[in-house]
């Protein structure tokens, strides 16, 4: 059960932005660097990407639903 006032940790940008560091840090890590820019634009599009998968989800949870909208 979900409260009203939780969101998925999809939802959170403090989620997406600590998953874009994790992955900024492993290119760093095998020797490749990475540009300021890059990084902002990639913390954008996972944001992006994220919204839109929650918004297939609903849809895929509208087609399975058992209730009719009235």
């Amino acid at each position: 059960m979900t409260n009203e006032n939780q969101k998925a940790w999809y939802e959170s940008s403090t989620i997406l932005a600590s998953l874009s560091t994790v992955v900024i840090s492993l290119f760093s890590i095998t020797g490749r660097q990475i540009d300021p820019q890059l990084i902002t634009d990639f913390a954008q599009q996972v944001a992006l990407l994220a919204t839109a998968l929650t918004g297939l989800w609903a849809i895929r949870g509208r087609i399975l639903a058992s209730t009719k909208i009235g």
